[in-house]
């Protein structure tokens, strides 16, 4: 991983949504998932990523 880069494991489901707007992504969606996307499905592509990132550390921590 680069060190500007931000952490991505997607073998564990764990994603930064950040990284929506870098390549692989951006590959296809120069613009990142809004060019794709309505606004609000991307908050919600946000939210969901987020959440597996709460329940990926609680698991993790316990």
């Amino acid at each position: 991983m680069h060190a500007d880069r931000q952490p991505c494991d997607t073998a564990t489901g764990v994603m930064e949504p950040g990284r929506l707007f870098e390549s692989p992504y951006t590959d296809r969606a120069p613009t990142g998932p809004d060019m794709v996307f309505a606004e609000s499905d991307v908050e919600v592509i946000v939210e969901i990523l987020r959440a597996v990132r709460r329940t990926a550390e609680t698991t993790e921590t316990s």
